[in-house]
């Protein structure tokens, strides 16, 4: 019987063993609250009748299940057009139960989504923050904000830092992303397509991967 060369048993081995892992490995083991910002009375963003809370959802909803299929146990913040604090709580009550859902839920990062808005159209792209006191969620920024940018179209925009309550606990790594901007109106149609979330939500996860392969 003749020897196999080393390439060959290369490709044989990779057969048996089935195709490579991801960039980054599965996100086997790791709990992600993922929080749809605004919602029920407060709708956030708006233009004519579309608002920021109704795209929040669905990018939301499209990131659980993509995250899901890598291995991660996600929670909603809300899955529907409502308050995570009850119909009667203040935007800071509100911003506080959204805050404190890692924490409840024993999870290891926190992405809050949002959609922007300006007073001129020519702004466009996403953007993601991260609070300055959190090392780790800065990085998680940086890596999201990264795969954003592969979008085509969407600009050049980089992660930025920014004190909001809703990544104050710093125990956390903990992102907040602009997912576009509904005052503009190229974007604002982008939003609106299924295909175009569904991308979004697919950036973003790529974006975790990415952030727990550099940790």
């Amino acid at each position: 019987m003749r020897s196999r060369s080393i390439p060959a048993l290369l490709l044989l081995l990779g057969a048996l063993l089935g195709p490579a892992c991801p960039v980054g490995g599965s996100l086997g083991g790791r709990g992600v609250v993922v929080d749809p910002g605004h919602g029920g009375r407060d709708p956030g963003a708006g233009c004519g009748k579309v608002y920021e809370k109704d795209i929040n959802l669905q990018v939301a909803l499209a990131l659980k299940k993509i995250l899901e299929r890598a291995g991660a146990t996600v929670v909603l913040t809300r899955e529907g057009d409502h308050s995570p604090a009850g119909a009667g709580a203040s935007v800071r009550r509100d911003l506080e139960n959204r805050a404190g859902a890692p924490r409840r839920n024993s999870a290891h990062i926190f992405l809050s989504l949002h959609t922007n808005s300006f007073s001129g159209e020519a702004a466009g792209g996403p953007e993601v923050f991260y609070h300055p006191g959190s090392a780790g969620g800065r990085l998680l920024a940086q890596c999201i904000q990264e795969e954003l940018l592969t979008i085509p179209g969407v600009g050049e925009r980089s992660a930025r830092a920014n004190r909001c309550l809703v990544l104050s606990d710093t125990a956390f790594p903990s992102a907040l992303v602009e997912l576009g901007f509904l005052s503009n109106r190229q974007e604002r149609e982008r939003l609106l397509d299924n295909g175009y979330r569904a991308m979004l939500a697919e950036k973003i996860k790529d974006g975790v991967l990415k952030y727990y392969s550099r940790r």
